[in-house]
């Protein structure tokens, strides 16, 4: 039976599985379960890993590596760290472990230098320079700022209404969003449902949506919002590439926010572009998922044109179906 390779996308709240052969072609894709240790527990994360792991055994057959991209981690971890987040699911010594963020990377530049900016229900971005050091802004979480996330401007935004309602803040279109969002005519009945204890990060999130739509109608507060948010980003991007010393490479943008708003998309291309002219912004060919199985390769110091092919002409029929 022909090696299973598995590349991972382990986020916060859902998690895509990769799964190629040895040549790089990509079989299918596998959907999983959250994998942030952080925020669920090592316990539930490991069987949420194992059981997409039987999954993907089930359809394709056994595994012979994994290559799992975590949002728990800003790096490469400790041998011992990994050994503690394998546990008994997988054997560790098969197994390539980095920060979801830095395979996003690995999709957006096949291993050369460049950066990547990750705007979902958090923010953060790395770079990797040419001697393959890795460099990180952002990724703080929730609780330390996340500016420029999803998360973000949903507080934000949030907040903004509430000082609207109490009168110590301007109006603004975002009181309307509120009272729909929530679906409540008086705005305190929305205090328990954001205080309840299973009213997590990626709920807060799920506003960030109304401040794009207040944008678009024209809102000020809106608009402000989000030219806070695309500043800090855009901070981290600027610093990124002067870390690496290259005003010409690839950055790749990822997360709901880009991928789903031409507006958030397009004002960081813009604003990236008058500071660095030569940047290459945009939406990679590659998802993080096939980052991952671009890393294996990479760590085998087998990832050869002929890989490369494979894989983004696979991707692409992946993309398709999926």
């Amino acid at each position: 039976m022909d090696r299973i390779i598995v590349g991972i996308d382990g986020g916060g709240t859902h998690t895509t599985l990769a799964v190629s052969n040895k040549e790089g072609c990509l079989l299918g894709l596998v959907q999983g379960e959250a994998l942030n240790f952080n925020t669920i527990g090592m316990d539930t994360f490991r069987t949420h890993l194992r059981r997409a792991l039987d999954e993907v055994e089930r359809r394709y057959g056994p595994i012979e590596a994994l290559s799992l991209g975590h949002s728990a981690l800003d790096d490469e971890p400790s041998p011992q760290l990994a050994a503690e987040i394998m546990g008994d699911v997988f054997d560790v010594s098969r197994c390539y472990i980095h920060s979801d963020v830095f395979m996003a990377l690995m999709g957006a530049t096949l291993g050369e230098p460049g950066v990547a900016v990750v705007a979902g229900t958090g923010a953060m971005a790395v770079g990797m320079d040419d001697q393959g050091v890795q460099h990180v802004r952002g990724g703080w979480g929730y609780l330390l700022g996340d500016a420029g996330s999803g998360f973000f401007l949903g507080r934000q935004a949030m907040e903004a209404a509430a000082a609207a309602f109490d009168g110590v803040g301007p109006h603004t279109w975002l009181e309307t969003a509120f009272l729909q969002h929530f679906r409540c005519t008086d705005p305190r009945a929305a205090i328990g449902q954001i205080y309840a204890p299973d009213y997590k990060p990626a709920d807060m999130a799920a506003f960030a949506p109304k401040v794009l739509e207040g944008a678009d109608q024209g809102d000020t507060i809106c608009n402000t919002i989000i030219n806070e948010s695309l500043n800090t980003l855009i901070g981290y991007a600027a610093g990124l590439m002067k870390d690496i010393g290259r005003a010409d490479c690839t950055v790749g943008v990822f997360g709901g926010l880009f991928e789903r708003s031409v507006r958030y998309r397009e004002g960081f291309a813009r604003r990236l572009e008058r500071i660095y002219p030569q940047a290459k912004v945009g939406i990679p060919q590659l998802a993080p998922y096939v980052g991952a199985v671009v890393y294996y390769f990479l760590k085998k110091k087998e990832l050869t044109q002929q890989v490369v092919a494979n894989l983004k002409a696979t991707a692409k029929g992946l993309q398709e179906r999926k």
